[in-house]
């Protein structure tokens, strides 16, 4: 039994590993990859064009940033990032010509796993992907000093118009940057966005393979992603309405860490969002198991 396992755990590790292979020639995911660094990238030259402005210092972790809530007309930065994890996952099960050849070595449960294994590792070097553009961009005013840098001083103080004309549609939360540490906002970030970034695409995964429609993934997931503008737009005061939109909860500015009024409780939302992820991981096997695989 034990030599079974493992023997389904190589194949499966071999299948994800398949799976990032095919990016070399994959020019999809090589246009997420350019087109959401070009977005990334021109929406931070702002601030760090403010900071040589302004002979300030910024550190290097701001992928909070990418995830401070924005209005409809504000550009949507995040929403934009969810939609390069929407191309990204699209065509989960990740069905190709050479399908059947696999399944017959690998068998359908290692077929699986080494999907959803992709789909985690994806979403993670997704995340690491803007990480580093943060962080190269940010190297000509760079600091390492345990706070959000010295520009942060004058965002918080600056008038708003000067602060437009240099950032555009970057928006930022005075109450992260005046209450949590930019290292502990980047973690806290990039856990809560792996996990949603891995829920985005089991949700694609099991829908896909249910419906056997590889459209009907994609339409499902862009209808959670935009909910998140909607409810920023709509909600005013009814705060319940961020728990039915999932992509909300990656905005770290509205945890309850902030303090008690704001309207998620992180204790509350992380083991959701593992749950959620587990009953779409699982919704996904069983599609597999039950659903003949065709191309």
């Amino acid at each position: 039994m034990v030599y079974t396992e493992r023997g389904i755990l190589k194949r499966s590790v071999s299948i994800m590993m398949t799976n990032f292979l095919k990016w070399k020639h994959d020019y999809r995911v090589w246009f997420v990859f350019l087109m959401e660094g070009f977005l990334v990238g021109q929406s931070m030259s702002g601030l760090i064009r403010y900071a040589l402005f302004m002979k300030k210092t910024v550190t290097p972790f701001l992928l909070p940033f990418l995830f401070f809530d924005a209005s409809i007309a504000n550009g949507l930065l995040k929403v934009m990032v969810y939609f390069g994890v929407i191309v990204l996952f699209c065509n989960a099960p990740f069905c190709d010509t050479t399908l059947y050849s696999v399944i017959a070595r690998s068998k359908k449960k290692a077929w699986w796993l080494g999907n959803c294994f992709y789909i985690m590792v994806a979403s993670a070097v997704y995340l690491l992907y803007f990480c580093l553009i943060c962080a190269v961009i940010s190297i000509p005013v760079i600091t390492f000093k345990p706070f959000w840098g010295s520009v942060v001083q004058s965002i918080l103080v600056e008038d708003v118009d000067v602060l437009n004309s240099y950032m555009g549609s970057l928006t930022f939360s005075k109450d992260v940057l005046q209450t949590i540490y930019p290292d502990s906002a980047q973690w806290m970030t990039f856990g809560i966005a792996w996990l949603s970034f891995t829920g985005i695409g089991f949700l694609i995964y099991a829908v896909n393979q249910l419906s056997g429609k590889y459209r009907l993934g994609s339409i499902v997931a862009r209808f959670f992603v935009l909910l998140d503008p909607v409810v920023r737009w709509i909600v005013l005061q009814a705060y319940w309405m961020y728990y039915v939109s999932p992509v909300s909860w990656s905005s770290i500015e509205h945890w309850k860490i902030l303090g008690m009024e704001r309207p998620l409780n992180q204790n509350i939302i992380i083991p959701a969002n593992v749950i959620i992820c587990i009953v779409l991981f699982v919704i996904a096997g069983i599609g597999t198991r039950r659903k003949d695989i065709t191309v």
